[in-house]
C-alpha cells in the first residue's frame, strides 16, 4: 500500500494557499492559530479552522479532494437512484461525505469514483443550504 500523499490547503483573505508536506518547513500553534513557514521563509499564521487537509483521494475527474469540499454523490433506496450532495468532514475514524439533511454521513473511501467536487464550504455554502 502506498502512503498517502500529505497536503494541506489553507484559506486565506487573499484565496487559497496550497502547501505539500515537502514545501513546510514548521508547522507552529499560537493560541486558536496554526502558523505555516514555507521553506522559502515565508510565514503565515491562519485560524486552526482555515487549514484543510488533503483526504489522499481523487474524485471522479481526478480532482484531490480535501476537507471542507462540496461532492456529488449518487445514491439509491428501494426505489429511486438520486445524488446526494454534501461536505467533507473527519468522521469517526475516518473522511466522510457528510449529508446535512439528513444528518448521516458515508464512508468517503467506498466509491470514489462516482464522487464529483463541486466547489467547498467557504466560497460555495449555498451549494449545501
Amino acid at each position: 500500500m502506498t502512503p498517502r500523499e500529505i497536503k494541506f490547503r489553507v484559506f486565506t483573505d487573499h484565496g487559497y494557499i496550497y502547501c505539500s508536506a515537502e514545501s513546510v518547513e514548521k508547522l507552529s500553534f499560537y493560541k486558536d492559530k496554526i502558523g505555516i513557514k514555507f521553506i522559502d521563509g515565508k510565514k503565515q499564521f491562519e485560524p486552526l479552522d482555515r487549514v484543510e487537509q488533503f483526504t489522499g483521494i481523487k474524485d471522479k475527474k481526478e480532482k484531490d479532494i480535501y476537507e471542507g469540499d462540496i461532492v456529488e454523490y449518487p445514491s439509491s433506496d428501494f426505489f429511486q437512484d438520486y445524488i446526494e450532495i454534501g461536505d467533507i468532514r473527519w468522521w469517526k475514524d475516518r473522511w466522510g461525505i457528510c449529508i446535512e439533511s439528513t444528518q448521516h454521513c458515508y464512508n468517503l473511501g467506498d466509491r470514489p469514483s462516482s464522487i464529483t467536487v463541486l466547489g467547498n464550504v467557504r466560497e460555495n455554502p449555498e451549494l449545501i443550504s
